[in-house]
């Protein structure tokens, strides 16, 4: 298997009795317009009145895709 990026994307290559097809990867995203509007937000408020440590957590999000099928020997219904 050989990954590659195709319009940004993660895919996999696989390769099956000498076929192959194309795989889009799950993924994890990162809500990246929040992270750079906060870390502006604070870099402007720690520059005007000195160094103001904080934490912040940003709920990722994740993004299922064709590699990450559902093994029905594994699936128990609940």
């Amino acid at each position: 298997m050989t990954s590659t990026h195709s319009r940004g994307r993660s895919t996999a290559l696989r390769r099956t009795a000498g076929n192959q097809r194309w795989s889009p990867l799950t993924s994890v995203r990162q809500p990246a317009v929040e992270i750079g509007r906060t870390a502006v937000e604070v870099l402007l408020r720690e520059a005007g009145s000195g160094a103001v440590r904080e934490q912040f957590v940003f709920a990722p999000k994740l993004v299922q895709r064709a590699s990450s099928a559902i093994n029905p020997a594994m699936h128990r219904p609940d």
